[in-house]
């Protein structure tokens, strides 16, 4: 920590207490050395950042083909910085409409290159075309149980969406119809940024601590942005005075059993501004969407099976010959061939590879699983229970403290369908009809 302090005062003369984590330094970083002066990046806030977030989504996450043999690996070289340095982004003071601002404009000038066309964040009625295997357009579903889960459909349905992720689906036969939204100027803001990082990346090695500098702030400063804006402060009380606080919106107390508690709670009459930009972040992750749909455009025109692909990630069924593949921002970079591979769910997925090893990635699992116990799972209805240590924090009794946990693995059906062989074997995914607010 003291050579990261003092590396990065040498580099930009800031302190590192001055921002309580990696992505408020980030920002600060650019704030300070960075942001033009001739732009001004939009901070939304009230109803509008309600309307705007409603279409920020992240990352394509999704398996197409549960397993394979001989598998290719591909990553995309910095996804975000590249988009945040190449792409146009929301600038200026927001103008909202109503109707439909896309009416009686050719397609052909909205799919193509066109400085005049409307630029912003727009609620539209989505008709998918029927027969897309994987569509590219994701839009969040609420589940039963109060959660919501981001799925890319087929069928009817109303969203919100940035405008140049809409004129990039109609190139794959999408149609809107625009009910209201928000116009933006267009500004490259982060280039100056991206262009310090990357090259600082580039000519440092990978052992160093500038490499890693590079790394962490290339990757943290767009999610800043998407933060809410909802200000939340921390008290130190007594126990007698909670109640003053109950009408500001308390959401969290720690006893401390000694007469005194922690509170958190909304403070509306706070002096701190929060500075969040909900539509630069959208599109940031918008524009990243965009590029891994024309990756895997590519791939389907080539006639390569997609076997899974994840936010700036992809696996394939052969060597993929492209422009696309390359070791500048925002192209493919091969890392690694399977003998044999399985894709469960969403983040869950194994690999045998070339030189003998196993490659076992699980979201949320720590502890090693070896491939063998994970590949039964793609028989219908079977599970894996596995143990997990998890570590909790008591604040009040000042503890820490480690428990044994059980996590259930099991084959999901929450991006797409899942289709068996002989109602058995779990085979293929086909992706989910949307309409009338149901899912078929």
């Amino acid at each position: 920590i003291d050579k990261f302090s003092k590396e990065i005062y040498d580099m930009f003369n800031l302190n590192i207490t001055d921002s309580p984590t990696l992505p408020s330094l980030a920002f600060l970083i650019y704030r300070n050395k960075f942001m033009p002066k001739n732009i001004n990046i939009p901070i939304i806030l009230g109803d509008t950042y309600l309307d705007i977030k409603d279409g920020y989504t992240g990352g394509s996450v999704d398996v197409y083909k549960p397993s394979g043999e001989n598998i290719y690996h591909y990553d995309v070289n910095s996804l975000y910085p590249y988009v945040m340095k190449n792409c146009s982004m929301p600038v200026g003071t927001p103008k909202y409409f109503e109707g439909d601002i896309l009416s009686g404009i050719e397609i052909s000038t909205l799919i193509n290159s066109c400085k005049d066309k409307p630029f912003g964040v727009f609620d539209v009625e989505v008709t998918a075309p029927d027969n897309l295997n994987i569509p590219i357009l994701q839009t969040k579903i609420k589940t039963g149980f109060g959660g919501i889960r981001t799925v890319s459909p087929l069928g009817k349905w109303e969203g919100t969406y940035f405008s140049e992720e809409i004129y990039n689906a109609m190139k794959f036969g999408y149609k809107f119809k625009v009910i209201r939204g928000y116009l933006f100027k267009k500004g490259n803001i982060f280039t100056d940024y991206v262009n310090y990082f990357h090259n600082l990346k580039q000519n440092s090695s990978k052992d160093s601590s500038s490499y890693k500098i590079a790394k962490l702030f290339l990757n943290s400063l767009y999610g800043r942005l998407g933060m809410s804006p909802v200000m939340v402060d921390h008290k130190i009380i007594n126990n007698d005075d909670l109640n003053y606080y109950i009408e500001k919106s308390v959401t969290d107390v720690i006893d401390f059993d000694n007469g005194k508690e922690m509170i958190s709670f909304i403070n509306d009459k706070s002096k701190k501004e929060p500075i969040v930009s909900i539509p630069v972040a959208l599109a940031v992750t918008a524009y990243g969407r965009i590029h891994m749909s024309n990756i895997k455009q590519e791939l389907k025109n080539k006639g390569y099976t997609i076997y899974y692909s994840d936010t700036d990630s992809i696996f394939i069924d052969k060597p993929f010959d492209s422009p696309y593949v390359g070791s500048k921002l925002g192209q493919l970079k091969y890392e690694n061939n399977y003998l044999e591979a399985i894709f469960l769910c969403p983040r869950v997925y194994a690999g045998l590879t070339e030189q003998g090893s196993e490659l076992v990635k699980i979201k949320g699992i720590k502890d090693p699983i070896e491939y063998s116990k994970l590949k039964p799972l793609l028989v219908k209805i079977s599970k894996l229970v596995v143990h997990q240590e998890k570590w909790y924090r008591n604040f009040n009794k000042g503890l820490i403290t480690i428990n044994d946990e059980l996590y259930t693995l099991i084959v999901t059906e929450n991006k797409r369908k899942l289709v068996y062989e002989n109602n058995h074997k779990f085979i293929d995914t086909v992706p989910y009809n949307y309409k009338n607010g149901i899912l078929t």
